[in-house]
């Protein structure tokens, strides 16, 4: 029996998720880049900070965003969720770092891998967007998240305005607030367990995960293209034997022994 593809399924529970996780961190991206300018204008008059350092600062979260020619490689190489769940984690020592410091190359080092994390964040959270959400819909939301990357900056600009009270080291703690947003943040992507990309798992001829993680999530009317070429059969020591029989990325006619994820149990272990 053919089964659609699932990302021609509906939106389910896992794909709302997906997308929260994902505005979540496009606020915190927005937030982290934004909240630079104001924390730098309230720094106190009795530390030297001369244009070029002015500069730099503002502009080293930028320079980090390059990190995302090596993400990308890096995401299709590993996956998806070993950094999607690290991200936040990063984000957020990175932010409290900010606190304890007040060489200027120290917190430039700090703004750059700031930077490098937020890239992770655009170039993870974009892809298991893609790979999550119904094709249909994937463009409209992708065109939501810029709405949400405009309410991280506005958040930024009201705490960086409104925060009083800590003398000196102000302009350190408007910084580190970018920790508070973070954490809430990874706090989402750690109650929901974000599963892996059951498109990466297929591309890396983990077909039987693969429809494991579409049965269990979407629905066993889907499956995963082009696992619909790929003929499975029970084996002994409830493994599944995956063969090709289409044009794919596997060798064509060749088994392939599988062992399914332990995470989803023994008894989705063979798709039927």
């Amino acid at each position: 029996m053919k089964s659609a593809d699932y990302r021609n399924a509906p939106m389910e529970k896992m794909s709302w998720n997906v997308f929260i996780g994902v505005v979540l961190g496009q606020i915190v991206s927005s937030y982290t880049l934004g909240i630079v300018g104001v924390a730098l204008d309230r720094v106190p008059s009795s530390m030297t900070l001369s244009s070029t350092w002015l500069g730099l600062l503002g502009a080293g979260s930028l320079i980090g965003l390059f990190g995302s020619l090596l993400v990308g490689r890096l995401a299709d190489r590993y996956g998806r969720r070993k950094f999607f769940m690290a991200d936040m984690l990063a984000l957020t020592l990175l932010s409290v770092l900010q606190l304890f410091t007040t060489n200027l190359a120290a917190l430039l080092v700090i703004r750059i891998a700031l930077g490098m994390a937020i890239a992770v964040e655009y170039t993870v959270g974009t892809a298991l967007l893609m790979e999550w959400v119904p094709a249909k819909r994937y463009f409209r939301y992708q065109t939501y998240l810029l709405a949400y990357w405009a309410i991280g900056y506005f958040a930024a600009y009201l705490v960086g305005t409104f925060t009083t009270g800590f003398g000196d080291r102000t302009w350190q703690v408007i910084l580190a607030s970018s920790a508070i947003v973070s954490t809430l943040a990874g706090l989402q992507r750690l109650v929901v367990r974000q599963p892996e990309s059951p498109r990466w798992l297929a591309s890396k001829g983990r077909i039987i995960e693969a429809i494991n993680l579409v049965h269990r999530y979407v629905g066993e009317d889907y499956t995963v293209h082009p696992a619909s070429q790929v003929e499975i059969k029970k084996a002994p020591g409830g493994c599944c034997l995956a063969k090709n029989t289409g044009a794919g990325p596997w060798s064509a006619g060749s088994f392939t022994l599988a062992r399914p994820s332990r995470s989803l149990g023994s008894a989705s272990s063979c798709p039927s």
